[in-house]
């Protein structure tokens, strides 16, 4: 007997994903990026994002987390800005 794949369904963005990056340090957590300028922190085990970020209303186009530190992640938008987060500080 062949088990059917599991669906999941996340809260969408309202633009198109631009980027998303599984976290090296913690299983269950990955963000996405959009060019409807947010940024979320998604968890598996949640549909609803855990967190958003909004940092300067431009789309958002690419989104990466730190290889060192794992509360740390980056974020580029289409005006050439780069934003750098702390989940333990902020």
């Amino acid at each position: 007997m062949i088990a059917a794949p599991s669906k999941f369904a996340f809260q969408p963005h309202i633009a198109p994903v631009s980027s998303i990056s599984c976290s090296p340090h913690h299983r269950h957590f990955f963000l996405t990026s959009s060019g409807d300028g947010s940024a979320r922190l998604y968890s598996l085990l949640h549909a609803e994002p855990l967190l958003t970020f909004e940092p300067s209303g431009e789309s958002i186009n690419c989104i990466d987390w730190s290889l060192t530190k794992s509360t740390v992640f980056f974020l580029g938008d289409s005006s050439g800005s780069i934003y750098f987060y702390d989940l333990n500080v902020s």
